[in-house]
């Protein structure tokens, strides 16, 4: 009996043997799976890259999440294809990625699994400030015709880059519309000489932020800004968090010309009549005054000769009655030259009084 067990046990075990290394057929194809999966945001794309390990996939099955959702089947490629191009992708989302092989009715394991979120890496546009290009009532070059920059981009804004504004001892800076759709806000910085001669490495300051939407210039409102030249420039950010310096503008702001008469509403039967009369302002070398229709159009405006003499008769154009007129007095001292950081800056300087109105019956 023992005999005839040992020869039974090793038949089974030729018989398993024999089964273990039969060849494999059409139905047990194998497919070694891809690996090493990676994913790259350029430009706006993403691209997939990896590994083929197998010499029998048909091609290459991409499945994608987008941000917690289920995984789906969004593409394949061919055979022997190792790289793939997502065009369908936004900024701000995340994506994973994993692909597997097939032949036939068969598929591979899944490769490893990636994860990628797609952010906005290009910073914005450089903003590019709008430096002081003139006054209204300056003189046309080549005729009698004068500036009037209002109109040009609402009535009650003048669009003449940086400069004084009439509601207060206040400084414009203005830029160029921003080139780029996903501003997010602008931090606004100033700095001026006295303080960059006293502290050339901390002479910077953030005077605020403010959220982006579509504006073209801010108003700095602060006190002391008077008798000195202060600098500007803007940083943009992006939705994404990117951004970009502008470059640097300045301007000296004067004591402003106060106005004495004709008072604030002041009703007149004839334009003529009118005598515009106001008081100098230190560092003024010049005086401008202007008047203007209700609609800001400039209908007069005068520069006395005689820097010592502020009361000046209306002399222009006939106003028919029932006009409402607006008039003011700008103030312009000299120049200035000076170099902050190796870049050369010439500095316009000036004041603009406050508004009043008159109507004439």
């Amino acid at each position: 009996m023992k005999k005839i067990s040992f020869i039974v046990s090793i038949i089974v075990s030729t018989l398993v043997v024999t089964f273990c290394t039969k060849a494999p057929t059409s139905s047990e194809i194998e497919i070694v799976s891809p690996s090493n999966l990676t994913a790259n945001y350029i430009g706006d794309i993403v691209k997939l890259e990896w590994q083929d390990n197998s010499n029998n996939e048909e091609g290459f099955v991409i499945e994608r999440v987008v941000s917690g959702e289920n995984y789906e089947e969004i593409s394949t490629v061919e055979q022997n294809i190792t790289t793939y191009i997502d065009e369908n992708v936004e900024l701000n989302w995340t994506y994973l990625y994993r692909i597997y092989g097939f032949a036939q009715n068969h598929s591979s394991d899944y490769s490893n699994e990636v994860e990628i979120i797609v952010m906005d890496t290009i910073p914005p546009n450089k903003p590019e400030l709008v430096p002081h290009i003139g006054d209204t009532g300056d003189i046309i070059l080549g005729n009698l015709d004068t500036l009037n920059f209002y109109n040009t981009y609402n009535v009650d804004f003048e669009n003449n880059g940086m400069d004084a504004v009439m509601e207060g001892d206040w400084i414009k800076t203005q830029w160029f519309p921003l080139e780029d759709s996903d501003i997010d806000y602008l931090k606004i910085f100033r700095f001026n000489e006295i303080d960059y001669n006293l502290d050339p490495l901390n002479f910077v300051q953030i005077i605020d932020t403010v959220d982006y939407d579509d504006q073209i210039y801010y108003v700095d409102s602060s006190s002391m800004l008077t008798d000195k030249i202060n600098f500007y420039f803007i940083e943009a950010f992006d939705n994404a968090g990117n951004s970009t310096l502008s470059d640097t503008t300045g301007y000296k702001l004067i004591d402003k010309p106060i106005l004495i008469s004709p008072v604030d509403y002041s009703i007149y039967e004839d334009i003529y009549d009118v005598t515009f009369e106001w008081l100098p302002s230190a560092n003024a070398i010049q005086y401008r005054l202007l008047v203007f229709n209700e609609n800001r159009e400039l209908i007069w405006q005068n520069t006395p000769l005689n820097i010592g003499y502020f009361s000046v008769q209306y002399n222009g154009p006939p106003v028919t009655a029932g006009s409402v007129l607006i008039w003011r007095v700008d103030s312009f001292g000299s120049n200035s030259e000076i170099t902050i950081e190796g870049n050369y800056y010439t500095i316009e300087s000036g004041a603009e009084s406050i508004e009043r109105y008159l109507f004439i019956e």
